[in-house]
């Protein structure tokens, strides 16, 4: 609970420094988040050719995206024209939204530091639905990443072939990993190794947990990426437990951490090689691989 004085001297000042956005529907389609968020990037990075975002949300409220770059998060309107940054309160609920996402961030680094390996203490809502875009990061084109996971960890699709091997690293919350897994559905002559961390909140390795102990991880993978579903009929494997879901869960969290994960989707070659970007359609996933293999 707030100050009132303190929330009231708040909400004065980003009323003063957030443009209105009355008229704005609050139903985007997906493809409008996407342009919104597109609009954002291009706009943010050619004003600051410094800045490194992390991730763009145009979800978290109506009209309003939130914008994660250099550990910093601001807000901005879904035009590209204003930006704020500072505390967005909601006054409803007298509660502080920023601060809430500085700890979703925050805690995704405390988790794999836990020596312990105890579940993380990650706040469970404000997830942004599986539908809407997160923007992926934008990786060091030249990075090399050596994955070592066992396969076990993995969600496989074509596997036992012999094929080139691709490696994604997903959050079963993100917008572009949904978009991802659809294109990846459509690469043939590639093995596709999917690890689901948790990443954007406690639901997110809720949900892997349930795909990973699944008879058939695909499927269940496929239901949680469809929007409003919530795996109701995924089958859990009669040789599987919570507990050693949750340890591959957090095996795949720890290694995204440990070469430098901050966004999702991420895609490495099997030979290292990491994508430069984060989501791809699947023919520039393929031109990418030939082109680096």
């Amino acid at each position: 609970m707030f100050n009132k004085n303190t929330l009231l001297k708040s909400a004065v000042t980003m009323v003063a420094a957030v443009v209105s956005v009355t008229g704005v529907q609050v139903a985007f389609s997906l493809y409008q988040f996407q342009r919104a968020g597109d609009r954002i990037e291009e706009k943010l990075t050619t004003l600051l050719p410094g800045l490194q975002i992390t991730s763009i949300d145009c979800t978290i409220e109506p009209g309003v995206c939130e914008v994660v770059a250099n550990d910093q998060v601001l807000y901005v309107d879904q035009s590209g024209r204003y930006a704020f940054a500072g505390s967005l309160l909601d006054l409803k609920t007298q509660t502080d939204l920023t601060r809430q996402r500085r700890e979703d961030l925050q805690a995704f680094t405390s988790l794999l530091t836990d020596p312990a390996g105890a579940s993380p203490q990650v706040r469970p809502e404000r997830q942004a639905p599986s539908a809407a875009p997160v923007r992926p990061s934008q990786p060091t084109p030249s990075q090399v990443v050596n994955v070592d996971l066992p396969i076990e960890n993995a969600v496989v699709r074509n596997g036992g072939q012999g094929l080139p091997v691709i490696h994604v690293f997903s959050d079963l919350n993100c917008g572009f990993c949904q978009r991802l897994h659809s294109e990846l559905a459509q690469l043939e002559g590639y093995e596709v190794r999917e690890y689901f961390i948790q990443f954007l909140g406690a639901t997110s390795g809720q949900k892997a947990e349930i795909v990973l102990c699944a008879e058939d991880r695909l499927d269940a993978a496929d239901q949680f990426y469809t929007p409003g579903s919530t795996g109701a009929s995924v089958t859990t494997a009669a040789d599987c437990t919570p507990e050693q879901a949750r340890q591959l869960v957090m095996e795949n969290t720890r290694f995204a951490e440990s070469f430098g994960l901050q966004g999702t989707p991420a895609m490495i070659l099997g030979n290292g090689v990491r994508f430069r970007g984060g989501y791809m359609p699947a023919a520039e996933i393929r031109a990418f691989a030939e082109a680096n293999l």
